[in-house]
């Protein structure tokens, strides 16, 4: 269970088996074949004690198979039949199985590299819309099998029974230009096996005798290493031969059928098929790997599934591996060779290897809700979600003398297929950012009149105020209507008609130089500078900005939030720049906490009053020019800041300013009225607070989300019909999870170069004091014993006795 008491499930959905079980188990607790049966012919008799049903599931299906017509609602590992996967899912779920409550249930499912996100988007509406699941996850298949091993790193040979996935896996993120499907798997080689047999004078019906051949394929075939030596042994000799007893009694007899039938992962030809054997395929995919990471790759060939289980297929497709590494890389040069080059993992267990892989992976995050979907935000956000992968890279890094360094930080995104329900061709309808940019600029008090009346003719035929986009053109840029006309008739005016939500606020930061301290040597004070490390000496040569209205407000503090300085105090603020909304923030403590991996950290959250209309953050209010041209400064409700004098439209010689408003994510902390004036807005502090979780002792920063909303403000104008009657209210846009954490391998790292180090000192400077008190003590005892052996051995003084006849004079 999780910390809340949630049952935590993980559920692999196979062609030709489902494996489930809970996050704690070693091995899956239910396991079945995915089938839906339905009587060839109605009828209540029973058979074999069991009465027909209209529609029968899973292991009831299979015993009174030969009465139904079966179907299989999963085809290469992607569920086609949605109507017989639920009556599958209530079988298990259910009280004949698992008889568990969905509500207090969490689930991970696990998903075919190549499924459509349409289905992935499917499978959570599933299980948490109709199921009713707290909260559910989707992983790759492939991405499990390593996390079984261990490893972040590697190619994936999965070989189930419905289809052979080869998968290239990199530090936990599959390739999605390095996946092949081979459409050949267990249950063509089972149907190979029947044509075989049927030609050795063995008739086996395709679907009554189908678990029989099934068993024969288990229990009898493997793969030849060397397929001619072993057809020439089936030939000549009988050493191959082995018997099988049917369950009606009669024996049937085998031999090359043995090897022949599984031949066809390697050479699909023999089933009629113009496509490459699972050698080729695996061969292709490596190479399609970036080069630096191919001979990694080559040494860890991991096999899963099933199918893998025959003997001698690790060796063979080694063989063939070699082979194809010597004819195309080394293109057969003698000084060469492929030995030591390629390695084939074969783990014992692989035939559940996806389960373990998913029970590893529940156990570790089923506690960290970025990982999972909850039914709340589920319903609170619907299916569609697009999510991009962001890659920071400090760029033009210089070191000076002064214990500084200089660096411009760009941002690459590239779309995440395996963490997104929706393409990024999916269509929406959003509020038109240039529209609703030039309605905010006329209402501006010091527009040239001539100005004003271009651009109010342009809006009130030119363009609408809401319009239909791509994600990807709204996240990353469109040609714009309004800006491309004005291109065209003022080309000096406006020089570029590309606009993007998103990316104007991405593309202005990544130019900017950013000069940090260095925490190196001592400061003018002769003080240490270990506690200034990171910080912002410098913001594009400047030491402050000068947007904002006040000298508060323009200041730099703080680091970039990727680094703090090493022994960090509770009481402190954590103050950090963010570049992106032109303003410094900070952070305070919350609690003292363990992460996943046993690290103690220091969690600190955003305040409350961080963005509140407060006489702290006045100086981020907007100076207004009124009619007589006095000053006066326009405060948003609390929650909100504006953005205005940060972000301008791109293109244009004139700088106009973007209406964008930026705030906490569902406009959490933000004034009730901006809440209400939006539907289906459900703020909650877990979800939506920034946060960042330090290890006090290094400055490390183990675990942190900066989460932002832009949102632009919608204005009406009683001059332009299109928005005469549009009610006036912040617009939420997008908001964005900057989500980063420590993964397994840089965490052992930590313990081991700081941890480990650190407790040995502490055991070492026990073991110093025990030793010194020990010599402490045994050299004043020596002292004491000393001077008491002294005392006792001085001779005593002669002792005369007197009296009245002693003489004095002796």
């Amino acid at each position: 269970m999780d910390a809340e008491g949630k049952k935590v499930i993980v559920c692999d959905n196979g062609t030709g088996f489902i494996k489930c079980g809970y996050c704690t188990s070693n091995f899956p607790d239910y396991v079945f074949p995915c089938m839906v049966g339905r009587p060839l012919i109605r009828s209540r008799a029973k058979v074999n004690n069991i009465e027909v049903q209209d529609i029968m599931v899973c292991d009831e299906a299979q015993k009174v198979r030969q009465m139904l017509e079966i179907n299989y609602p999963v085809e290469n590992g992607i569920v086609t039949n949605w109507e017989d996967m639920k009556h599958i899912y209530r079988y298990l779920f259910g009280s004949k199985k698992m008889n568990i409550n969905p509500n207090e249930s969490k689930i991970l499912l696990t998903e075919a590299p190549l499924n459509p996100i349409k289905n992935r988007a499917k499978m959570l509406e599933v299980m948490l819309d109709e199921f009713q699941f707290h909260e559910c996850s989707l992983a790759y298949q492939a991405i499990l099998t390593l996390y079984a091993q261990g490893i972040l790193t590697g190619v994936v040979v999965d070989i189930g029974d419905g289809v052979t996935h080869v998968c290239t896996v990199i530090d936990g993120y599959c390739l999605q230009n390095s996946i092949a499907r081979l459409n050949i798997a267990g249950r063509d080689i089972t149907r190979y096996l029947i044509r075989l047999l049927l030609l050795r004078g063995y008739a086996f019906n395709q679907t009554a005798d189908f678990d029989t051949v099934q068993q024969i394929k288990e229990k009898l075939c493997y793969v030849a290493h060397d397929l001619d030596e072993e057809r020439r042994l089936a030939l000549d000799t009988t050493v191959l031969v082995e018997s099988y007893t049917l369950p009606d009694g009669r024996t049937i007899k085998l031999s090359g059928e043995r090897f022949e039938a599984p031949e066809v992962l390697f050479r699909p030809s023999l089933l009629g098929m113009e496509v490459n054997g699972v050698a080729e395929q695996v061969f292709k995919v490596i190479n399609n790997a970036p080069l630096d990471d191919r001979r990694t790759l080559y040494k860890r060939i991991v096999l899963s599934g099933g199918t893998t289980m025959y003997p001698g297929f690790g060796t063979r497709l080694e063989r063939e591996l070699e082979k194809l590494y010597e004819d195309r890389i080394l293109k057969g040069q003698p000084d060469k060779s492929s030995k030591n080059v390629i390695c084939i993992e074969a783990p014992p267990r692989r035939k559940n290897m996806v389960f373990l892989g998913g029970a590893v992976y529940a156990n570790l995050v089923k506690d960290t809700p970025t990982q999972w979907i909850s039914r709340r935000d589920f319903n609170e956000q619907g299916i569609d979600r697009c999510v991009q992968r962001e890659q920071r890279t400090k760029e033009d890094v210089r070191f000076y003398p002064n214990g500084t360094i200089s660096y411009r930080e760009s941002r690459n995104y590239t779309f995440d297929r395996s963490k997104s329900t929706a393409d990024e061709t999916l269509s929406i309808t959003t509020i038109n950012v240039v529209y609703m940019t030039l309605i905010n600029y006329l209402d501006m008090e010091n527009i040239p009149d001539l100005f004003r009346k271009i651009i109010g003719t342009i809006l009130s035929f030119a363009e609408k105020p809401i319009m239909q986009l791509t994600v990807k053109e709204y996240l990353w840029g469109y040609q714009d209507p309004i800006l491309s006309l004005l291109k065209t008739r003022l080309p000096q005016l406006v020089m570029n008609d590309q606009v993007s939500v998103f990316a104007s606020v991405v593309n202005e930061a990544q130019y900017e130089t950013i000069l940090i301290s260095s925490g190196v040597g001592l400061d003018e004070n002769r003080i240490e500078r270990i506690n200034n490390l990171g910080r912002i000496e410098r913001f594009n040569f400047s030491t402050n900005l000068s947007i904002w209205s006040n000298k508060y407000a323009n200041m730099i503090n703080g680091t970039d939030s990727t680094i703090w300085h090493p022994d960090v105090k509770k009481n402190e603020f954590i103050y950090t720049f963010m570049n992106d909304i032109c303003r410094s923030v900070h952070l305070k403590y919350n609690q003292t906490h363990k992460n996943l991996f046993d690290i103690d950290t220091y969690h600190y959250i955003l305040p409350h009053d961080a963005f509140a209309n407060s006489k702290d953050n006045e100086g981020f209010c907007l100076n207004n020019t009124m009619k007589n041209g006095t000053q006066q400064l326009k405060c948003l409700p609390s929650g909100l800041f504006s953005l205005t004098p940060c972000v301008h439209l791109s293109g244009s010689s004139i700088a106009i300013p973007l209406p964008i408003i930026a705030s906490n994510p569902h406009f959490l902390d933000s004034d009730r009225s901006i809440q209400d004036a939006v539907n289906g807005l459900v703020p909650d502090e877990i979800s939506h607070r920034s946060y960042m979780d330090l290890e006090p002792t290094t400055g490390i920063i183990m675990n942190g989300s900066r989460r932002m909303q832009f949102n632009i403000n919608v204005v009406n104008d009683s001059k332009i019909d299109a928005i005469s009657h549009i009610h006036p209210l912040v617009y939420p846009m997008i908001w964005v999870n900057e989500h980063a954490e420590i993964d397994q391998p840089n965490a052992d790292i930590f313990h081991k170069k700081v941890y480990i180090p650190l407790l040995l000192l502490t055991v070492f400077k026990y073991v110093i004091m025990t030793i010194g008190t020990t010599l402490l003590i045994t050299v004043i005892s020596l002292v004491v014993f000393s001077r008491y052996k002294k005392n006792i051995m001085v001779a005593p003084e002669p002792t005369t006795i007197t009296d009245e006849t002693t003489p004095l004079l002796a």
